[in-house]
């Protein structure tokens, strides 16, 4: 598991401004507190905006974020004005059980880069998984999640996380989970059911010329969909193996399995 096809190495990419959509900033997020009324130019690259406003938000320590944007280029939520980073952020916790779960520091993209990369994939996702897996079964859209994965536990690394389930009338049959960790927060981590198939840099953090609409953000998108699938299909001929013959799929010991063809 050393590459996407064609792709980036895991974990080797340079580390860049904490920002999910850092290439067309001027400005990464500062811990200094500052009014959130305070009248800027927008941060938005080649954005000639004369209204922009400080991002409203504010993390567990107390710190603003200082990235100002203009109408045009803000995200808001609850009737208020957030950059494209938090935005998604706390629109994703409002009326949830999130919403007493400390946010990220105003640095951290964790839960913002699941969410932007969840948001672009899910559609195919949604596809693929069922593909993958045939049945009448029930596809539980996913929700902003967090937590501290057992498989991970040891390194007590807090998670925010996206997923897709496929359910039938007795529980859930696979799922397939996008996650974050706050402590390595420009790696997205891949996993079916409890096993992790892919992590990897997405290209505009490792390059930040790499705009919204460059050919590789496209590429990696469906990279991170077809990694899942080929996953989800394994798992369900190796299911399907176990059912009709009760014993483990050829290649196996003990239902270890072994990573999707084509995975990093």
């Amino acid at each position: 598991m050393d590459r996407w096809p064609g792709r980036l190495n895991r974990r080797t990419a340079p580390d860049a401004p904490l920002m999910v959509d850092a290439h067309d900033l001027r400005a990464a997020p500062s811990t200094a507190a500052a009014p959130p009324d305070v009248v800027r130019s927008c941060a938005r690259v080649g954005c000639s905006g004369a209204h922009a406003v400080a991002c409203e938000y504010v993390d567990r320590r107390g710190s603003h974020c200082t990235i100002a944007c203009c109408p045009a280029h803000q995200r808001p939520a609850r009737g208020r004005p957030y950059c494209s980073r938090h935005g998604s952020v706390v629109r994703a916790v409002h009326g949830t059980a999130l919403e007493t779960t400390p946010l990220p520091d105003v640095t951290n993209r964790a839960a913002s880069l699941v969410e932007f990369v969840a948001d672009a994939v899910s559609g195919s996702m949604c596809i693929a998984v069922r593909s993958a897996w045939p049945g009448k079964l029930s596809l539980i859209a996913p929700t902003l999640g967090v937590g501290y994965p057992v498989a991970r536990l040891a390194h007590r690394r807090r998670e925010w996380t996206r997923t897709w389930k496929l359910q039938s009338h007795t529980g859930d049959v696979v799922a397939v989970t996008l996650a974050v960790a706050e402590d390595a927060d420009n790696v997205l981590i891949v996993s079916v059911d409890s096993r992790t198939v892919a992590e990897t840099v997405p290209p505009w953090i490792a390059d930040r010329s790499i705009g919204a609409d460059h050919p590789a953000r496209r590429a990696f998108y469906d990279a991170v969909v077809e990694c899942a699938r080929a996953a989800v299909q394994e798992s369900y001929e190796q299911t399907m193996h176990r059912t009709l013959r009760g014993t483990p799929a050829p290649g196996q010991s003990g239902g270890v399995r072994p990573a999707a063809k084509g995975c990093p």
